[in-house]
């Protein structure tokens, strides 16, 4: 895992270290949703480091909506 250096998002799981990736996709949701404009561009571009496949990209979707 690595600093994102970015508050609210302090590493992202990579590699495959993670035991799960819900609660990377889940924080990089909020990110999206939440914050200016920065923060969104910054989890937009770092969401396939961690949505590897579809079922990822489709639990961001729904924590996104």
């Amino acid at each position: 895992m690595r600093d994102s250096g970015r508050p609210g998002v302090r590493r992202t799981p990579q590699g495959g270290r993670a035991p799960r990736q819900n609660p990377a996709l889940f924080a990089l949701a909020v990110v999206a949703g939440t914050a200016a404009d920065d923060g969104r561009a910054y989890a937009l571009a770092n969401l396939d480091k961690i949505a590897r496949t579809a079922t990822h990209l489709a639990l961001f979707v729904s924590y996104a909506q």
